[in-house]
């Protein structure tokens, strides 16, 4: 009789092996994995590859389509300051008539990091100037921003970058213009979320840059209360020394001050 019942559950063994292989299917095809569980205040460096092979067993008559199978990693588990982790791919069906054996791949590699902020200066970067361009005080504001990102970038990041163009014509420059993370010798730093995304720039530009005194004439508006009078009016400095380009300055005779 042991023997008999053991040729008996070898059969059984024998006989379902022989019929889940005849069962077991593949699937190729590329399966975006979805992050789950990653930890506040972290991010993904990169995302993880898809899955492209799902071993699964399924009835004959059933044939898995794109949407089939969902995968996933959850990353509720892995610590920021590990470095890089392997952690396990998931991946079911939405049919319940399929249950998935295996994948490939059946583990990724994940990097978390703690997001991090920190104020750097903005600094602008001019392109090449026409012959005879002359180009006066630059204004940037805000001259700081705030950048944020993984750790391990954004201590790279020494400054963020305005690239301007002057035109040749001699126009003056006024503009909001995109702020990129550089390091130290100029690379761009990704990825880094800047805040405020862009700086206003404004550069004066001469062809025919010349200095010239003028006169400050203030503009006084309103009338006095009965009984008063305006005794006498005062400017300080009286003369004020302004430049442009000459055809400009041709035109000026005093300079009148706001109301």
């Amino acid at each position: 009789w042991p023997l008999k019942l053991a040729a008996t559950g070898l059969a059984v063994l024998l006989y379902g092996g022989v019929v889940l292989s005849q069962n077991t299917q593949t699937y190729s095809g590329a399966i975006p994995v979805e992050i789950v569980g990653k930890p506040p205040g972290t991010v993904l460096l990169q995302q993880p590859p898809p899955v492209t092979e799902v071993r699964y067993f399924a009835p004959p008559d059933i044939s898995p389509v794109t949407g089939t199978f969902i995968a996933s990693v959850d990353l509720s588990g892995v610590d920021p300051k590990a470095g890089t982790t392997s952690v396990p791919v998931t991946v079911r069906s939405v049919d319940p008539r399929i249950s998935v054996l295996g994948s490939v791949p059946a583990f990724v590699s994940i990097r978390l990091e703690e997001v991090t902020s920190k104020t750097v200066p903005v600094q602008v970067a001019l392109g090449p100037l026409a012959p005879g361009i002359d180009l006066g005080e630059t204004t940037i504001e805000p001259s700081s921003v705030l950048v944020t990102g993984p750790a391990s970038a954004v201590a790279e990041v020494t400054s963020v970058r305005a690239d301007v163009a002057i035109d040749p014509q001699g126009l003056d420059f006024d503009a909001d213009v995109p702020l990129i993370p550089v390091d130290g010798v100029g690379n761009a730093v990704r990825p880094i979320e800047v805040s405020p995304a862009t700086a206003r720039v404004t550069i004066p530009v001469f062809t025919d840059r010349q200095s010239r005194s003028l006169p400050v004439a203030p503009v006084v508006i309103g009338t006095p209360a009965a009984g008063f009078e305006i005794a006498s009016i005062t400017v300080e400095p009286a003369v004020v020394t302004v430049e442009g380009d000459a055809d400009q300055l041709a035109e000026l005779t005093k300079l009148d001050t706001e109301a």
